[in-house]
């Protein structure tokens, strides 16, 4: 969307709350990771996971915003051997 119709994702980009109605499963954290701002969607996230431990994507977007403000987590997420 962000490519094939900047009018239409600059909407979104106002209305984050209406991610999920727009792209079916997003959350308002991917929104906020996608138009740079990696801490409000860590606070995003963390919200989120705190209702819903096991959504996956919640995770993966996490780590993602976690990385984007340079805290790339613990040497055992990274993939790093001893």
């Amino acid at each position: 969307m962000m490519l094939t119709d900047p009018a239409a994702f600059h909407r979104l980009a106002a209305d984050p709350a209406r991610a999920g109605q727009v792209v079916p499963g997003a959350l308002p954290a991917d929104l906020d990771l996608l138009i740079g701002d990696p801490a409000r969607a860590k606070d995003g996230y963390l919200t989120h996971l705190a209702v819903q431990p096991d959504h996956p994507g919640a995770w993966a977007g996490l780590a993602l915003a976690l990385r984007a403000l340079g805290n790339p987590g613990p040497s055992c997420c990274r993939g790093d051997r001893n």
